[in-house]
């Protein structure tokens, strides 16, 4: 309950959350009696972020007390140099008092009082730990009035000593959060206190169509009528949708989001010089790890130069180093550039037939007429093979073939064994992508697990 006003300002410019302060004998914030608040000797835990100056005397951070005076909790600062934390805490059996040295005459700094024993309070300033207080006093009060004040004193005390800072994401829990979990927490919430910083959804509605989370960037996209991604607490991008937005998938750093008119898919870029710097200097030839760079004749890498040419080795394995790597032959052979496995076809099947292993076991030709043709595992199939004949198959990879525009994202086509560029948009249409053109050439083939219709 906040009683006259309080001022919201940003903390700091340009930034999303928002501070209070401007407390007051007038205006000031308050919480009314629970007994959620009733913590007896803990666990408990109160966390927030403070402004202060260096010249705030005598000020409360946070209050609990009744009318009568008989019950108090309170962190107090007080103490012109040095300053002082005032942990007070008192019931019927007495009071204890004790003192915390700390600077709050910086910018901002984050506060947290845990109690995790019967006895035991400890107090962290920016996630370290500034020192332990001893108390069996207890934090129950049941009496009505017994509010918790927030920048100001409270029952006999209301109105008293308002803080002189500003005030930031409190929270207070019956837990005994660990040492670690607060460094952590720390470290988590300081970005929001970045200029700029963005900490909610940048869409006009707040309810969560759906979300995923990539492993690869630790990042979580959010779909609401826009596109947010979120490393940790931060907004780190924002994005329009065309159409209602139906479902996301991440990985690897690529999205893909589905909405009512259309599939959007976006690829990280590939900095393959950043790739190949990974490789070992003292790697003795080139298998351990240039199989897809076949087209680099000249990369340098920590300042040395590793040239290769048609008669280098691509091969992680047999391929021998004077094999021609501009034989598809010798590629396809040696699994360089393709992973490939040897199925059973279910029907006639050529060359470049896109396939799905049905649950007889056998591979046959693709379609987005049905989930039953565009589901589970797809692979390319790389050879001419009979119905019930044996042959290899492609599925991941590069794969070569013709008439393809550069960096054009590829879906399953209604075609039967076909993929095509066009992105599919009418109603009732099953979606899946297989994979991204590299060059006019060269198929990029990493079929995405996802698939779904357009509603």
């Amino acid at each position: 309950t906040i009683t006259g006003t309080l001022t919201r300002t940003a903390v700091a410019t340009g930034a999303e959350l928002v501070s209070f302060g401007g407390f007051s004998a007038s205006d000031y914030a308050t919480i009314p009696y629970s007994s959620d608040f009733d913590f007896g000797t803990g666990p408990a835990h109160i966390s927030l972020w403070l402004t202060g100056s260096s010249d705030i005397y005598g000020n409360y951070i946070i209050n609990r007390q009744n009318d009568a005076g008989t019950f108090s909790f309170a962190l107090y600062a007080h103490g012109d140099s040095p300053h002082f934390i005032q942990l007070y805490v008192k019931d019927a059996s007495g009071d204890t008092v004790t003192e915390f040295e700390v600077d709050y005459s910086v910018p901002k700094f984050k506060l947290d009082l845990v109690r995790d024993t019967t006895t035991s309070f400890r107090l962290y300033i920016d996630g370290s730990l500034v020192g332990v207080a001893s108390s069996a006093i207890s934090m129950t009060d049941s009496d009505a009035n017994a509010e918790v004040g927030i920048g100001i004193g409270t029952g006999n005390h209301l109105g008293y000593y308002p803080w002189e800072g500003e005030i930031a994401l409190l929270r207070i829990a019956a837990i005994a959060t660990t040492a670690e979990q607060i460094k952590a927490d720390y470290l988590e919430e300081l970005p929001m206190f970045q200029e700029n910083a963005k900490v909610t959804l940048s869409g006009s509605s707040n309810s969560v169509l759906a979300l995923d989370y990539d492993k690869t960037t630790e990042n979580v996209t959010v779909l609401t009528d826009v596109v947010d991604t979120f490393n940790g607490l931060i907004n780190v991008e924002q994005a329009t949708l065309t159409g209602t937005g139906q479902c996301v998938s991440v990985g690897g750093g690529a999205t893909l989001i589905g909405t009512s008119s259309q599939v959007d898919f976006e690829k990280p870029e590939i900095n393959l010089r950043e790739e190949l710097s990974q490789v070992p200097q003292n790697a003795t030839n080139l298998q351990k790890g240039l199989a897809t760079a076949k087209h680099i004749t000249d990369i340098e890498t920590n300042n040395d130069k590793i040239s290769f040419d048609s008669t280098s080795s691509t091969k992680l394995g047999t391929i021998e180093e004077s094999a021609d790597v501009t034989d598809a032959t010798n590629v396809i052979a040696a699994g360089a550039i393709m992973k490939l496995k040897t199925l059973t076809a279910g029907e006639s099947l050529v060359d470049g037939d896109l396939c799905y292993l049905k649950s007889d076991g056998k591979m046959w030709k693709t379609s987005r007429s049905a989930t039953t043709t565009i589901a589970g595992f797809l692979a390319i199939c790389t050879e001419t093979i009979s119905a019930d004949g044996t042959g290899d198959f492609l599925h991941a990879g590069i794969y070569t073939t013709t008439g393809l525009t550069v960096s054009n994202i590829l879906f399953v086509d209604t075609m039967s064994g076909d993929w095509t560029g066009t992105k599919p948009s009418t109603t009732g249409d099953l979606v899946r992508i297989i994979g991204y053109s590299l060059s006019t050439t060269e198929l990029y083939f990493n079929p995405d697990g996802l698939y779904f219709e357009i509603g």
